[in-house]
């Protein structure tokens, strides 16, 4: 069953959804909750992550994604 997630984006970011739903004739929460499923979808599913640090480069940060630090800061 679908659940129902309400965030806050700064005004830029709305802006630019809006303007992208008026191109697309759709709506900007449209765009946001396609994109949200998209992407954890395929981050959900990644099927490289289990390799993900199983080689030792000896380099500090390798292998971490960005946004998994992103995520982990919050």
């Amino acid at each position: 069953m679908p659940k129902t997630l309400t965030i806050e984006l700064p005004d830029e970011i709305y802006e630019g959804l809006q303007k992208l739903a008026e191109k697309w004739q759709t709506t900007p929460e449209r765009i946001a909750s396609d994109w949200v499923v998209y992407e954890a979808e395929r981050v959900l599913n990644d099927p490289l992550e289990k390799w993900i640090g199983a080689i030792d480069t000896g380099v500090i940060g390798l292998g971490v994604s960005d946004m998994t630090n992103c995520w982990a800061r919050r």
